[in-house]
């Protein structure tokens, strides 16, 4: 009886692989994190933000958190990450912050180098078709791998 709220997870998550939309108007891609989150009833997907509107704040911020796709991407994109000084930092996620620009919860991840440079790097990890190339101020960032 102990095992029965994973199974109703993952046959949501299973009905989520099929696709789904977002706000009707986009299919999802198949087992994203975006598609288990519609599956749950989760989120609300808000109008895209222009990218004028967030710009006009530090990418990694809260009003402009780095776009992943799912936790994986999330710690994928922190280990691309360089501190001043050319060496990777340390990162640890402080929890879920509240909602982003996109209508989804966000993510806080403490960056720690062994400098003493540090951020809080806010992220959305409902984003599965977003390579994200840029960086956080102060750091610097490996390339993605070509596809």
């Amino acid at each position: 009886m102990r095992n029965l709220p994973a199974v109703v997870l993952l046959a949501l998550a299973g009905c989520a692989s099929t696709g789904g939309t977002n706000s009707g108007n986009e299919d999802l891609p198949s087992g994203s994190p975006e598609a288990i989150m519609a599956a749950l009833g989760g989120g609300s997907p808000r109008p895209t933000p222009s990218q004028a509107e967030l710009d006009q704040h530090p990418h990694g911020s809260r009003e402009n958190p780095v776009r992943v796709g799912g936790p994986g991407g999330e710690r994928a994109y922190l280990a691309r990450l360089r501190c001043e000084d050319g060496r990777y930092p340390e990162f640890e996620r402080d929890g879920s912050v509240g909602v982003g620009p996109w209508g989804y919860i966000m993510d806080a991840y403490s960056v720690v180098c062994a400098s003493g440079q540090k951020a809080t790097v806010f992220m959305d990890m409902y984003h599965s078709r977003h390579r994200e190339e840029r960086t956080v101020p102060g750091f610097t960032i490996e390339p993605l791998a070509p596809n």
